[in-house]
C-alpha cells in the first residue's frame, strides 16, 4: 500500500484544519480549506506577520521571482505603451450620469461596509468556482493590504455592486464606486511601466478587477441602458486589449502561483466536436448557427478580408467547446477571451458599420447573454449590441436573414 503522502507541520494553522490533519494556507480572515468546505475558520494564534502587520505568505507556495527581473525589462516595452491609454478608461470610468461628485476623503466605516460586503457577497456573484472565488476573497485584499490601489479596485467593485442591489443608493454609491476607481488607476499606470518579478502580483490583480468594472457599463449609463452599444462594445474590445497586454508579460508566471485559475484551460487542446451543449447554458444549436455564418462569410467576403472573420468564428467554437467543458458552472473569462483576440480588421470595420463586423459582433452577443442568468455585471450587453446591429442593417435582407438566429436567441436568453 502507498504511503500518505507527509506534510509539514503547521503550528499556527486554524484549527479546523488541525482536526483534519491537512496543511493550512494560514489565509486570513479564511485559509482556503475552510472557504472550499464552508468550516468555520479559528485560530489559536494569529499567523505569522512580516514587518508591516500583513499575514505571512506561506513559505511553501511556488516562487515566481526567480530568474524574472530580466524578463521583465525585456518585455515592459508593450505594457508601457498602454500605460497611458486604457487604464484612464475614459468614459468608462464615469458614472455615466455626468461628472461624479467625488468625496475629498471616505469615511473609515464606508469603506469597512464595503470590504464587508466584498467578502460576505460580492465575491460570489463573481466566479462560481472555489479556487476563483478564494483568488477573488482572500488573495485580491491580500494584494490591496500592500499595495493601496488593489484595495481601490476591491472597493470600487464593491461599491458598483452595491449601486446595482440599492437603487434607492445608486448615485451615491455609483459615486464611491468612480472615486475609488479613479484612485486605482492613478496608482496602477504609475507602476504599469516598472513592472518586475517583484510587483507583477498587484498589477495581475488589478488588471483583472478593471475586467467586471468595465462590463459594469451598463449599470452606471442613464436607466441602466447602453447609450450606443455598438461604440461601447469597441470601448471594451479596446480595454480588454489592453488589460491583455498589461499581464502578458507575466503570463509565464502565473500558471505555478495561486492565480492559475483565472487562466486554466484557456491554453489547453480542445477537440473539435460539435456536441455536448445540451447540459451548458449556450443553445443546443449554437455550433450550427455558427458553421451558417462561416458560409455567410465565405459567400459575401472578398477573398483579402475572409481569414480574419473566418478565424474570428474558430475562436468562438473553440468557446463554445470551453462553455460545453464547463457546463453550468462557467466563468466570465471562458467567453470573455474572445473579444481580447479580435482582429484589428475586425475592429475597424466595426466602427465603420459593416455589415460582416456587426453579423459577428450580434453572434458573440449570445455568448454574453448566456451568462446573464449567472453574472450582474455583464447584464445589458447582450440586447443593447443585438438591437443596434439590427438598427444598422435592416434594409438590407440577405444580411438580416443571417440576424435571425443571434436575435432569437438573445431575446430568449438576456434577462
Amino acid at each position: 500500500m502507498p504511503q500518505r503522502r507527509k506534510h509539514a507541520k503547521s503550528r499556527t494553522g486554524c484549527t479546523e484544519c488541525k482536526r483534519r490533519k491537512v496543511k493550512c494556507d494560514e489565509s486570513l480572515p479564511v485559509c482556503f480549506n475552510c472557504t472550499r468546505r464552508g468550516a468555520n475558520c479559528r485560530f489559536e494564534s494569529a499567523p505569522q506577520t512580516n514587518n508591516k502587520g500583513l499575514a505571512r505568505i506561506p513559505a511553501d507556495l511556488p516562487s515566481t521571482f526567480q530568474a524574472a527581473d530580466s524578463y521583465f525589462i525585456n518585455n515592459n516595452v508593450a505594457a508601457a505603451s498602454w500605460r497611458y491609454t486604457a487604464p484612464n478608461l475614459s468614459h468608462l470610468s464615469g458614472s455615466g450620469r455626468g461628472t461624479p461628485s467625488l468625496p475629498n476623503a471616505i469615511p473609515w466605516d464606508r469603506e469597512v461596509e464595503l470590504m464587508h460586503h466584498w467578502c460576505t457577497v460580492t465575491v460570489d456573484t463573481l466566479a462560481v468556482g472555489p479556487e476563483l472565488r478564494h483568488l477573488w476573497r482572500a488573495v485580491m485584499p491580500r494584494e490591496g493590504y500592500e499595495n493601496r490601489f488593489v484595495m481601490h479596485g476591491v472597493l470600487s467593485m464593491s461599491a458598483m455592486h452595491k449601486a446595482y442591489l440599492v437603487s434607492s443608493q445608486l448615485d451615491t454609491y455609483l459615486n464611491l464606486s468612480a472615486h475609488h476607481q479613479v484612485l486605482g488607476s492613478e496608482g496602477f499606470r504609475a507602476i504599469l511601466g516598472n513592472v518586475t518579478g517583484e510587483n507583477w502580483r498587484p498589477v495581475f490583480c488589478y488588471a483583472g478587477l478593471l475586467v467586471p468594472y468595465i462590463l459594469c457599463l451598463p449599470v452606471r449609463s442613464p436607466n441602466g441602458k447602453l447609450q450606443g452599444p455598438i461604440l461601447s462594445l469597441l470601448d471594451l474590445i479596446s480595454c480588454m486589449a489592453g488589460v491583455q497586454t498589461a499581464i502578458n508579460p507575466f503570463l509565464e508566471l502565473v500558471t505555478p502561483s495561486e492565480f492559475y485559475p483565472t487562466v486554466r484551460g484557456l491554453g489547453e487542446a480542445i477537440s473539435d466536436s460539435t456536441e455536448g451543449l445540451q447540459c451548458s447554458l449556450l443553445p443546443v444549436d449554437t455550433f450550427d448557427a455558427l458553421t451558417n455564418l462561416r458560409l455567410f462569410f465565405e459567400a459575401e467576403l472578398v477573398p483579402e478580408k475572409k481569414q480574419p472573420y473566418l478565424d474570428a468564428v474558430k475562436k468562438l467554437e473553440t468557446a463554445a467547446r470551453l462553455v460545453s467543458r464547463a457546463g453550468l458552472d462557467i466563468e466570465v473569462g471562458t467567453t470573455l477571451f474572445w473579444i481580447s483576440e479580435v482582429h484589428q480588421s475586425i475592429i475597424s470595420d466595426t466602427q465603420a458599420f459593416e455589415h460582416p463586423a456587426l453579423v459577428l459582433m450580434a453572434h458573440f452577443a449570445v455568448f454574453m447573454a448566456a451568462l446573464e442568468k449567472t453574472y450582474w455585471h455583464v447584464r445589458g450587453w447582450a440586447k443593447g449590441i443585438v438591437r443596434d446591429v439590427n438598427n444598422q442593417i435592416s434594409d438590407q435582407p440577405k444580411v438580416a436573414q443571417v440576424l435571425t438566429w443571434p436575435e432569437k436567441k438573445v431575446w430568449e436568453l438576456a434577462l
